[in-house]
């Protein structure tokens, strides 16, 4: 996904610093540790708001459920989309 979004004119792909930390979804996961839960999408939220980004791109949909859920809870001005999504706007389809 990443060596497509850098094939990509006018795309800048600016990583995440703690990429590969959980979102707080996990399946069940959410259900069973609301509390857990939140703290760690929360901390998903500011790492992504540290970058500065207009949109925020996962092909995971349940990451990017609970992330975009929280944003819009939060007011984030950063757009979640889909990776599929992503590249279709930017590819005109």
């Amino acid at each position: 996904a990443k060596n497509l979004i850098r094939q990509l004119k006018n795309v800048e792909l600016i990583e995440l610093e703690k990429e590969e930390e959980c979102c707080g979804f996990g399946g069940t996961f959410s259900v069973k540790e609301p509390e857990i839960s939140a703290v760690m999408v929360k901390e998903k939220i500011k790492d992504i708001e540290s970058r500065q980004v207009d949109v925020i791109v996962s092909a995971d949909a349940g990451c990017l459920m609970n992330i975009s859920t929280a944003m819009q809870k939060m007011g984030s001005p950063t757009k979640p989309m889909h990776f599929y999504d992503f590249l279709a706007s930017r590819l005109g389809l």
